[in-house]
């Protein structure tokens, strides 16, 4: 675990400046009651992050700047690094909670001298798993004590970056359905990029406490084909159906989203 005096060395103003920062969804609208899923007829939306819709290869859709900054790997990257150093084994990350298929993402940095950029972004990941867990399991609000084993500042950025409700004396906050669905669409936009463009949704759903059909939903919002698992991926990685980004998301897709198709 990190030192006390490191997890402190980012502070409120930092926090309130990050608050501002790109990572700040400029198209933040309010759930209309009785329609979850307005926020998906376009892939600009609140919900999906914004896609290059002129990409022809799968790293290209979605740029890897969408979740993260200059500024923030100046103020993180070297947290990130630190913690990947002392939190090196698969062992040591599925002792704190982390999902096993998230902490197979992470041991891509644990053993070599990566940047700190790659630490940060596969930290971030992290941390957002947590957040996942939480809201499958805390309906109405998550507690921060939740996050004590991961980097505090880093918590608070993230928390600042999708929730616009204050932590409260309790150390709890709230969300709203729209804030739930742009979290969960945003960390697994991450999970594919830093996983070869591909999830595994069976387990990834399991581990998360994720509905399966939802997350195949939002997978194929962000333009991945979902289909049936081969022999050979249903034996390697124990699911049912696979989610692969191949090209930017169609209007078509959005629609059948919209209209509740899995």
């Amino acid at each position: 675990m990190l030192e006390a005096t490191l997890r402190r060395q980012i502070n409120d103003d930092t926090l309130t400046t990050l608050s501002k920062s790109t990572f700040e969804s400029k198209n933040v609208v309010k759930k209309s009651e009785g329609d979850d899923s307005k926020a998906f007829t376009t892939a600009e939306s609140a919900v999906l992050p914004t896609p290059n819709r002129t990409a022809t290869l799968p790293a290209e859709i979605y740029p890897l700047s969408l979740f993260y900054s200059e500024f923030i790997l100046q103020s993180y990257g070297k947290i990130a690094q630190d913690f990947f150093k002392e939190n090196n084994e698969m062992a040591k990350l599925t002792a704190l909670g982390i999902p096993k298929l998230v902490a197979q993402v992470a041991g891509k940095v644990m053993h070599d001298q990566k940047s700190e950029k790659e630490c940060y972004l596969v930290l971030k990941l992290i941390i957002m798993s947590i957040f996942v867990q939480q809201m499958s399991t805390n309906k109405k609000s998550l507690i921060a004590s939740e996050f004590d084993n991961f980097p505090s500042p880093i918590f608070h950025a993230i928390r600042e970056e999708f929730f616009r409700d204050k932590l409260k004396t309790n150390s709890r906050w709230g969300y709203t359905q729209m804030e739930r669905d742009r979290f969960i669409a945003w960390f697994l936009c991450l999970f594919l990029i830093l996983n070869d463009f591909r999830v595994a949704i069976t387990p990834l759903a399991s581990q998360l406490h994720l509905s399966e059909n939802q997350s195949g939903k939002t997978l194929s919002a962000l333009g991945c084909v979902v289909s049936s698992a081969t022999v050979e991926e249903s034996k390697r990685y124990d699911t049912m159906r696979m989610a692969r980004l191949i090209e930017p998301p169609t209007e078509k897709k959005l629609r059948k989203r919209k209209r509740g198709g899995g």
